[in-house]
């Protein structure tokens, strides 16, 4: 190529380059007294921002609140499996702040940010089963001001972005930060915070739950968290659990947090079993689904495309692999994911028979779970999903 073409072409990639669109990153801050570090420090734009939903659960921990903690642990899969058949797939993004916990930072308002906006639903789970409760201030204005300062939220209008906040005391116990600022706030800025009271709607204190949803144009609902969740126990329970501890064999961690998070992956699997064999069965059909997609995973990585196989270094593979060729590894990247698709196809089809069981079960014996955590989060996200364009089986 001639010098002065080549001189031409070089000054029109630094000119195009000079016009693609830059994400400046966002400083370490505080937020409502949580110190905002690296966690949080990078703004998130997903390819597809129209088919992402992210879910922020705020959870009151205080001392009454053991019902709630345990039906948001044990109905977690429930809630993923009932977006697994949305279309299109979503790309599904949760985080967990709980509030009112004594052992929770005094100068946060004891609110604590378990973690933020996340696919990695192994975490959510993690997080959700290390909780306890014990009294303390239920500063909502604080904990809603982390959830909207302090999340890695999409910048895209066209995410859908729910808070579920959850608790059951008057909600203006903050003196310093006023939740009806943060409830205007959040729908200022797109996102919707759909409170939930832990009690009967007739109770004066739930005046203030109901302000919340008003101000933020979302939705007020009681639910009594006294009760245990509803568990239907089906003939599809135990070989569901084997084969969602089968699929784990399929998954190749890499990086520097592969190896910890796979046995997160197998310790979740754990406490879903202690739970009860609904729970561990509703787990293995959520790990069969598009939106369980570890990113410690290197099958998943090679998959989309978000990894070369030829960029790994040794160091980042597990011990087993790093003597291989790219030749050798290719070869088991791609063994894994054609095991990994028919376990998955396994589990999806006694997933549908568990399901049809279930619905079974509560049609014949008129059981109604409208007052339970998790149906208040399905109906509203199924809502507010469909008003964005997604679409449900009836």
């Amino acid at each position: 190529m001639p010098k002065q073409a080549l001189l031409s072409t070089a000054l029109l990639i630094v000119v195009a380059l000079a016009f693609v669109p830059q994400v400046a990153a966002v400083q370490p801050q505080e937020v409502a007294g949580v110190e905002v570090t690296d966690e949080f420090s990078e703004a998130f734009l997903p390819d597809r921002p129209w088919e992402t939903i992210e879910m922020a659960i705020l959870l009151d921990t205080s001392g009454s609140m053991k019902g709630l903690i345990d039906a948001a642990r044990i109905k977690l899969w429930d809630v993923v499996n009932d977006l697994t058949l949305a279309q299109p797939t979503p790309r599904l993004r949760v985080a967990l702040v709980t509030f009112g916990h004594s052992k929770n930072p005094h100068e946060t308002g004891y609110v604590k940010v378990e973690t933020d906006l996340t696919e990695d639903l192994d975490l959510v789970s993690e997080r959700l089963f290390a909780l306890t409760s014990d009294g303390g201030a239920e500063y909502v204005g604080r904990a809603l001001k982390t959830a909207l300062e302090g999340l890695t939220w999409t910048e895209s209008s066209d995410t859908l972005k729910l808070v579920f906040l959850a608790g059951n005391e008057p909600a203006d116990q903050d003196t310093e930060v006023d939740f009806r600022d943060m409830s205007q706030e959040a729908w200022e800025r797109g996102i919707e915070v759909n409170s939930i009271f832990c009690g009967n709607g007739d109770n004066e204190q739930a005046e203030t739950w109901k302000e919340i949803a008003e101000l933020a144009r979302s939705q007020f609902a009681t639910i009594n968290h006294h009760r245990g969740p509803l568990m239907v126990e089906t003939p599809y329970d135990a070989e569901l659990t084997e084969l969602g501890e089968a699929i784990n064999k399929t998954y190749v961690p890499y990086g520097e947090a592969g190896a910890s998070r796979r046995e997160t992956q197998v310790s979740q699997d754990e406490n879903a079993k202690k739970v009860s064999a609904a729970v561990a069965a509703s787990r293995a059909q959520a790990k069969s689904s598009p939106l369980y997609a570890p990113d410690w995973d290197l099958v998943h990585a090679v998959e989309n495309e978000s990894v070369s196989l030829y960029e790994l270094e040794p160091g980042d593979l597990p011990k087993e692999l790093r003597a291989m060729s790219y030749e050798e590894l290719f070869i088991r990247v791609d063994d894994m994911r054609l095991q990994r698709e028919e376990l998955r196809q396994q589990i999806a089809e006694l997933g549908r028979k568990r399901s049809r069981f279930i619905a079974q079960q509560y049609e014949a014996k008129g059981l109604d779970d409208s007052w339970a955590f998790d149906s208040v989060l399905r109906r509203v996200i199924r809502e507010r999903a469909e008003e964005k364009g997604f679409a449900f089986p009836e």
